[in-house]
């Protein structure tokens, strides 16, 4: 016999409350413990290779139904995990491990009050690479790529970034390898494109938008910018204050077309100019901080490199600084 749609909805939310119920009061965990209900996309480079790395996290919790946990006898799967009963309250929630190993998770999802929760973890592939990435956290992207295309990961499609990990190989040897030119941030630009090609930063914020503070005159930057990870993308800036990297590297990518060309974190499918062949470089101390930022042209890429400066002023001179990082350019 045929039920009518609104009848069938309450009777199938009832069971679910049911379902729910009976999970927790019998202290089943009703969390999938062998895989994630969602598996998030990747973020891949523009060969389609993984630029993250995704990892199964499992949490065990006790459930406490009011009654004293002093002198209990608690079964012997658990008692490892409970060091200072003094620290466990009569009721609700106690974590028992934030890191379970799938052997731990099989013997402790058939003990009575413990809850097994799945959670997922993104690390980057390559190291440098996390403030573009971003994080995740709850299963949502919180920062970086993660987050701008959280809505896309979240249903388990992938997102095809412009980067190339060929050259981020590049990228972290060369910054492991010569340590001693205190670099701080790498970034590689297809001139032809604005294609962000590699990327390397040494802090936890993307140091392509952090605000420079510049004394002089700079390709009369006033222009918008627009890039992926910009909350203000769009918005003009007024003055040097509000000048960041992306800022000097749309005008040199510009500079170098002939016509505006704006950095991306996506790919383009075809070439947008013929870049001239006319020599790019720029160098300019920070007046904020004691440190340097260098772009730099060769063939059909715009290399920027943030670093900061030596206790030994005359080892880091203009001339020595500059000579060291076309070195580096070659080996990129």
């Amino acid at each position: 016999m045929r039920c009518k749609f609104s009848l069938c909805s309450i009777i199938a939310f009832f069971i679910l409350g049911l379902t729910l119920f009976y999970g927790l009061s019998s202290g089943r965990g009703f969390y999938p413990s062998t895989e994630l209900k969602v598996k998030r996309g990747y973020l891949l480079d523009r060969k389609g290779e993984p630029l993250v790395i995704n990892k199964e996290n499992f949490k065990a919790y006790l459930i406490l139904k009011g009654e004293s946990p002093l002198g209990r006898d608690w079964p012997k799967e658990i008692q490892l995990y409970l060091k200072n009963p003094l620290e466990i309250p009569k009721k609700g929630l106690f974590l028992l491990s934030e890191r379970l190993t799938l052997e731990e998770v099989k013997k402790l999802e058939k003990i009575e009050n413990v809850v097994i929760k799945g959670d997922l973890e993104r690390k980057p592939l390559f190291e440098g690479l996390k403030p573009l990435i971003g994080e995740v956290s709850g299963g949502e992207g919180i920062s970086g790529l993660e987050k701008v295309f959280d809505p896309v990961l979240k249903k388990g499609e992938s997102v095809i970034t412009s980067l190339d990990s060929k050259f981020l190989k590049r990228v972290y040897y060369l910054n492991k390898n010569y340590g001693e030119f205190f670099l701080k941030g790498i970034a590689q630009f297809r001139i032809s494109t604005g294609e962000l090609i590699a990327y390397y930063s040494q802090g936890e914020k993307d140091w392509l938008e952090r605000q420079l503070l510049l004394g002089k005159d700079y390709l009369g930057v006033r222009d918008k910018v627009v890039w992926e990870l910009d909350n203000s993308k769009n918005i003009e800036r007024p003055s040097s204050s509000g000048i960041t990297p992306l800022y000097l590297i749309k005008a040199y990518l510009t500079e170098a077309c002939g016509k505006p060309i704006y950095p991306t974190l996506l790919p383009k499918d075809k070439e947008l100019c013929s870049p001239s062949e006319k020599e790019i470089e720029f160098f300019y101390y920070l007046k904020d901080s004691e440190e340097w930022i260098y772009l730099t042209k060769k063939d059909d890429f715009l290399y920027v490199f943030l670093g900061g400066l030596s206790v030994n002023e005359e080892e880091y001179s203009f001339e020595r600084l500059k000579n060291n990082l076309q070195y580096l350019v070659k080996k990129l």
